[in-house]
């Protein structure tokens, strides 16, 4: 079960009482300038997870696996590395500015008895586009670096670009509801093992880790 701390859902609480305390009848659409989006990203869908090890000089060919992940089985926050906690500024009508930041804590696939622990940061550049009083279309992207610690010495970092196509359905005032496709495309990458397994030499590996899907979300704007 990955565990997430309970300050990200302790924010989000407030950001929303903050939201309903507004006055009523404020009607403004999505995407205004000015306002402020609240964003829990990608807590569950349908996700396909690509992850390759490059070939070396010791490897004549490419290792990949791949994963597919449905729902939310492990509970929010479990979806995978793209599910995060995000704050988004519509800089101008339309065009937002922002990000999302991911931690999570899982068994660790490498090592018995340890757990990886994932760190993500995620900027993005956003424009919205109103579809009906209650529907908006809300485009982002950007890029987006992980580094997972493994435990006994071994650690992995990703470098990616990718994005997301939202839907904003307007669900009470100031709450939404998010669902659309969702990617991350692997541009750099690398497993390090200072285990000490060859001697004062560390083993690295490059790596490249694709994500890709549907997923939905919540959002608080005010």
């Amino acid at each position: 079960m990955i565990k997430v701390s309970h300050a990200a859902f302790a924010l989000v609480a407030i950001f929303g009482f903050m939201g309903e305390a507004r006055a009523a009848g404020n009607d403004e659409a999505f995407g205004k300038r000015g306002r402020v989006v609240v964003a829990l990203d990608n807590l569950g869908g349908i996700l396909r997870e690509r992850f390759t090890q490059l070939a070396t000089s010791n490897r004549n060919a490419d290792s990949e696996v791949s994963l597919s992940r449905y729902g939310s089985s492990n509970g929010f926050f479990a979806y995978g590395p793209i599910t995060r906690l995000g704050a988004h500024v519509f800089a101008t009508d339309h065009v937002s500015l922002g990000g999302g930041l991911h931690y999570s804590e899982a068994p660790s696939p490498l090592t018995d008895g340890d757990s990886v622990t994932i760190l993500g940061f995620s900027p993005r550049i956003g424009f919205s586009v109103q579809l009906s009083r209650s529907v908006a279309l809300w485009m982002r992207g950007g890029v987006t670096f992980f580094h997972f610690d493994y435990g006994r010495h071994i650690r992995g970092n990703d470098l990616m670009i990718g994005g997301e196509v939202f839907i904003v359905a307007r669900v009470s005032e100031h709450f939404d509801f998010t669902i659309g496709p969702t990617a991350e495309i692997g541009l750099a990458g690398g497993i390090v093992n200072d285990s000490g397994t060859l001697g004062n030499i560390s083993s690295t590996s490059q790596t490249r880790r694709s994500l890709y899907g549907i997923a939905f979300g919540f959002a608080f704007d005010f």
